[in-house]
């Protein structure tokens, strides 16, 4: 499983985020503590990234390895 998205989202790169999601990228595939692009993004306050992946459909009801939502990062 590849961490792509979730490795531009930790980077802040929005525009790679961007271009991920066009290219098909999983939206809701999960690091090795469990995270998501979206839940970085938030945490990051990265709201165009943000914006990125709810518009994209990226999965909010998905929580990490010691279950926080992505939303308690906000």
């Amino acid at each position: 499983m590849t961490t792509e998205l979730v490795d531009a989202a930790n980077e802040q790169d929005t525009k790679k985020v961007k271009e991920l999601i066009e290219q098909h990228a999983e939206l809701n595939t999960q690091d090795s503590e469990g995270r998501t692009a979206l839940m970085i993004a938030t945490y990051n306050n990265e709201a165009p990234t943000v914006k990125a992946l709810l518009d994209a459909e990226a999965d909010v009801d998905i929580q990490d390895n010691i279950r926080k939502l992505k939303f308690t990062f906000i």
